[in-house]
Formats: structure tokens, sequence, C-alpha cells
């Protein structure tokens, strides 16, 4: 989808380096809401980034075009802001993928299972999907073999019981991976914490990025 709508991804971007290497600049956004800032390997994050865009274009922009300063940086987020195609490519993303954002959420759930995922993930639809995601979905479900035995039941060496209890398995890792960021953080070689106070810091920690 970055791909596809590149010209969304560069506004992103350039209204994420503004916001976060300048606390004045944020502050001008105050008042319509802080920007979402995305993270690449974070789930949805970039789609909600797209759709606070979509929501807020004539604000950003207007906001973006009262930049001070003449930099390569400010040059970019002037031209970004400006482009035509902007309110075309934001006009399509909500209305299309803001189911696809729903289900990803759900995806990082613990009690999110196998079964569930499988259903959603067929049940995915949209009216344009210019970006092809439908097609790269059923192309990916379809690889994988062994989840397609497992939710339809086709393995003869596997009695029911099993099956059962295979569908409830956790559909992703991504709340044990994120485990491991928090923890990369927690016991970084800078931090030095007393034991009382490790626990409440990664609870705090958890809470924060969930």
């Amino acid at each position: 989808m970055r791909a596809y709508f590149s010209d969304v991804d560069d506004l992103i971007a350039t209204v994420k380096a503004a916001t976060v290497r300048s606390k004045d600049r944020k502050e001008l956004f105050a008042s319509i809401g802080y920007p979402p800032q995305p993270v690449v390997t974070r789930w949805a994050t970039w789609l909600k980034a797209a759709f606070y865009c979509a929501e807020k274009l004539p604000d950003v922009r207007c906001i973006v075009e009262s930049f001070d300063g003449n930099g390569l940086l400010v040059q970019r987020e002037k031209k970004s802001v400006a482009n035509p195609q902007l309110p075309f490519d934001l006009m399509v993303i909500k209305p299309d993928y803001q189911s696809l954002v729903e289900v990803l959420e759900r995806c990082e759930g613990m009690e999110y299972t196998i079964a569930k995922a499988s259903q959603d993930l067929q049940a995915l639809s949209f009216s344009e999907d210019m970006a092809s995601v439908k097609t790269y979905l059923e192309k990916r479900l379809q690889k994988n073999s062994g989840l397609q035995e497992i939710v339809g039941l086709t393995r003869k060496d596997v009695v029911t019981s099993l099956y059962v209890r295979l569908q409830q398995c956790t559909a992703t890792s991504v709340s044990v991976e994120r485990s491991f960021s928090i923890l990369k953080k927690l016991l970084a070689k800078d931090r030095n914490f007393s034991d009382d106070n490790v626990e409440k810091y990664l609870i705090k920690l958890y809470n924060s990025s969930a």
C-alpha cells in the first residue's frame, strides 16, 4: 500500500519528520490533534496516519504551508502537501481499507485464534482495492497449506480433538515479539532500576505501547 500510494506515503513521512524534529511545529497541530507517528513494523499504523490526513488534509496543508524557513525539509514538506493527487488517493483509502485496520487490530490480541483469523481474512472485501491487498492476502493464504489444512479439517493424521486445540491457537506471535522489543528497551545498558521498580516500569511501558 505504501508503494502504491507513494504520494500519501511521502506526505505521512514528511509530516512525521517535521513534528518529531521540532516541538514548535508539533504544537501547531495541537488544535486539530497531533498527527499519528506510524512505525513501519507496527501493523495498521501507516493506515491510521493516512486516515488522519484524509480527515484533516486542508488543516494539515495550511499548517505545513505556514512553516518558516527555506531548508530542504521545509521545501519537501510544502511540495508534498501541495500535490494535487493527494485528495483523490486519500478519498479512496479510508472508506476502502477501514475494515482491514479492524482485522489487523484484532490480530494483535492474545485471544485471537487461527480459526477466527481465517474467517475474518476470507470475509474481507474492498470496493476498489487499488493496492490489490485482497489478491495479496489470497496468495499468502493459499501458500500456507498448513493453515488451510487446520481450518479445513483435511489432514487425515489429525484427530478431531487435536483439530479443536489447533484451531484455538493464537493467530500471530505479535504479542510475544512486542514483549521482546519492550524488554530490549527495559534492559538497555544505560538504565539502572531497583528490583521493586522493574515490574512497575514494565507494566507501564507495555500499556503505553499497546
